[in-house]
């Protein structure tokens, strides 16, 4: 009989435990993802996009005049060395499937080239 008291007052126990748990866990949610307590100083309702500047800045004084600024270039060094030379031997490789792969199987129409891209690419062997 005292066994079965044990038992029954551990299941309480653990009972509590699980539920002193899960309500920490929900406090801290709430913390995490719940509203905060913290407020603006200012009042989103009445917040204005613009200062006020406008209205109380003084119609008559002349607006400042604009000065053009120059235009400037910068030296484009990357073009110059991304290029291959001239005088190394070119390779033209193309990629086309067969005659077999050349159909579409929505339609049955024959494929046929919509555009192509060109690569320079200069190829490094080292020296051994």
């Amino acid at each position: 009989m005292s066994e079965i008291y044990d038992l029954k007052r551990e299941n309480d126990l653990l009972r509590k435990q699980v539920d002193w748990l899960l309500a920490q866990l929900k406090l801290s949610k709430k913390r995490r993802f719940g509203a905060s307590s913290e407020k603006s100083e200012y009042d989103l309702d009445r917040l204005n996009l613009f200062d006020g500047a406008e209205t109380a800045a003084d119609m008559k004084v002349r607006e400042p005049e604009l000065v053009e600024i120059k235009k400037h270039y910068r030296n484009r060094t990357h073009l110059l060395t991304d290029k291959v030379p001239d005088d190394l031997p070119v390779e033209a490789i193309r990629h086309e499937l067969p005659e077999s792969e050349q159909i579409c199987p929505d339609c049955g129409e024959k494929l046929r080239v919509i555009g192509h891209e060109t690569r320079e690419e200069a190829v490094l062997i080292p020296a051994g």
